[in-house]
């Protein structure tokens, strides 16, 4: 058992706090904002020595890279506070400045009040301060020198931040995506932001999954880790796949379309733009809906999601998407419908349209294609005579090229002649066989060419034909998956308002044949129009008098012109 006299004659202890404010301090003493962790240590150890003082094994508190600006967030220092309430063993803090410990004059005053109150001294290794009234009026003074030296650090660092931002530079690291690179200019070394070759089109992947509505954010995620989409890897984190969170993050960002931003305010970036603002705006929209209140991130399903536009918008000249939802009633009941990304930025007033009524007016369209009576035979006609022509044709330009093949073979044979005799140089002959195997490789590409381009053309036209015999019926008899492959297949995008379908952007080749199919029934209502199109000059040829233009087969349905593509010898 330890008498009082061995108590007395034991020595008073300490414990030492250790802070640096960022990482790259803590294994470097180049950093004006402070000192190294192990020159701090040494320096309080020093004083603890001056003083008399022991320190224990585990009276050491260390906090690496933590801001002085919240005590709150510094584990290291809440658990030395715990240790000196709950244990009361020691009777001095020392750190190596005041400033290690705080940096504003309230939080000073709440710690040195609890140091107090557990009967513990605070000392600074390189700075007067104690109990005594010269120390304490000199801890005063520290304190908001401290509190103002942060203050105006703080600004500065906002003032230049603010300026970097201005001038389109990246503000720390930049997202993933995109490196990190140092780069060589005019002999200084520049710091700049270039396309992650591995993640950049991963990044772009998960953007255009995401627009197309048909992926939660999990499914994303877990799509996005199967295909590689991972965190750069750091001194403290190694490479992982993108979160959760980290993923949400990303498509928010503004940066991916080439904008910077800083405290509210965005400007342009000097980085290269990863995702077309248009692609980055469906994005918003989706991620807009999903939020709204009542709303999960959840998927509604639609065959015909992404190919509608607003009507009304289009006309007013903006680009708007209908976007479907379904909306529970207070029984219980769910209603669908398709609304006008326009509503929710309060530029349009077209009204919610039922899914169901949609889905009927876009059945009449596909109605609207069917061909006219007497059209597709008039084409498969066109098409058979065309390629009758075309397999003349064909051969005589086989035949052709052939010969210009077996005459290269001639000239290559006189030039190695030349060769050999030496009567040519030789810089001469290599010009001269150079060109001939250019000319040797345009040929037999030009031979690989020449059988499939039109035969390729006129098997589509057939199979579109048949597509459109009577398109109504066949829309109404698929179900909802190959709904959706006809109408992204037939059509480019459909404008719909409260009054039907206005206007639609056919793909091709329906697009040629729809107008074909409407020259061919004006022709047949009204002979006189062939007889000013037969009359027209060259520079008029493609514009029936109504003065809309007219395409080739348009031309060919209508008897307009020549089926023959060889006019003259092939040369």
């Amino acid at each position: 058992m330890t008498s009082a006299i061995d108590t007395l004659s034991l020595p008073e202890r300490a414990v030492i706090y250790l802070r640096v404010s960022s990482v790259g301090q803590v294994n470097t003493d180049y950093d004006p904002e402070g000192i190294s962790i192990p020159a701090q240590r040494e320096a309080c150890r020093r004083k603890a020595a001056q003083l008399g003082v022991e320190i224990p094994a585990d009276g050491e508190y260390v906090e690496p890279g933590r801001s002085g600006t919240n005590m709150e967030q510094r584990p290291a220092f809440q658990a030395m506070l715990e240790r000196l309430r709950t244990e009361r063993d020691v009777k001095y803090v020392i750190v190596y400045k005041l400033s290690r410990m705080n940096r504003n004059r309230v939080d000073d005053a709440l710690v040195l009040m609890r140091l107090r109150r557990y009967h513990v001294t605070l000392i600074s290794a390189t700075e007067s301060i104690d109990e005594t009234p010269v120390g304490q009026l000199m801890h005063g003074i520290l304190a908001a020198f401290n509190e103002y030296r942060s203050a105006e650090d703080g600004a500065d660092i906002r003032y230049k931040m603010r300026e970097k931002a201005k001038r389109g530079g990246t503000l720390g690291r930049a997202p993933i995506g995109y490196v990190n690179v140092r780069e060589r200019f005019e002999g200084r070394e520049v710091r700049t932001v270039v396309i992650d070759d591995s993640r950049g089109p991963l990044v772009q992947q998960a953007f255009e999954l995401y627009a197309t509505g048909e992926y939660t954010l999990d499914r994303l995620q877990q799509t996005m880790a199967d295909q590689g989409l991972s965190t750069r890897p750091t001194a403290k984190w190694p490479e992982q796949p993108v979160s959760l969170n980290t993923l949400h993050v990303m498509l928010r960002d503004p940066y991916y379309i080439g904008v910077v931003e800083y405290d509210g305010e965005t400007y342009p970036g000097r980085h290269e733009p990863l995702i077309p603002l248009p692609l980055w705006e469906r994005v918003q929209e989706v991620l807009d809906v999903r939020s709204q209140r009542g709303s999960r991130d959840r998927v509604n399903q639609h065959y015909l999601k992404g190919l509608l536009f607003c009507g009304r918008c289009h006309a007013a000249g903006r680009q708007h998407r209908l976007i479907y939802t379904i909306a529970k009633g207070r029984r219980g009941e769910s209603y669908a419908y398709f609304l006008c990304r326009g509503r929710q930025e309060h530029v349009c007033q077209l009204p919610y349209l039922s899914a169901q009524r949609v889905e009927d007016e876009v059945g009449r369209e596909f109605a609207r294609l069917q061909l006219p009576s007497g059209f597709a035979d008039t084409v498969l006609e066109k098409i058979t005579e065309v390629l009758a022509d075309e397999q003349q044709t064909t051969r005589t330009l086989r035949r052709n090229l052939t010969q210009e093949l077996a005459r290269l073979d001639v000239r290559e044979e006189r030039l190695l002649d030349l060769a050999a005799e030496g009567t040519l140089s030789q810089v001469k002959i290599r010009i001269r066989l150079t060109q001939l195997t250019q000319d040797r490789a345009r040929i037999t590409d030009e031979l690989g060419k020449v059988d499939i381009q039109l035969s390729d053309g006129a098997e589509l036209l057939r199979l579109a034909i048949q597509l459109l015999v009577d398109p109504g019926r066949l829309y109404q008899r698929a179900d909802d998956p190959n709904r959706r492959r006809l109408t992204q297949t037939f059509f480019e995008r459909l404008y719909v308002d409260d009054e039907g379908v206005s206007s639609a952007v056919l793909r091709p080749p329906f697009d040629d044949l729809a107008e074909a199919s409407t020259a061919y029934l004006r022709a047949a209502k009204t002979p006189a129009d062939l007889l000013v199109i037969h009359n027209r000059r060259p520079s008029e040829a493609g514009t029936p008098v109504d003065g809309t233009k007219i395409g080739l087969l348009a031309h060919a349905v209508c008897g307009v012109g020549s089926s023959k593509t060889v006019m003259v010898e092939v040369a």
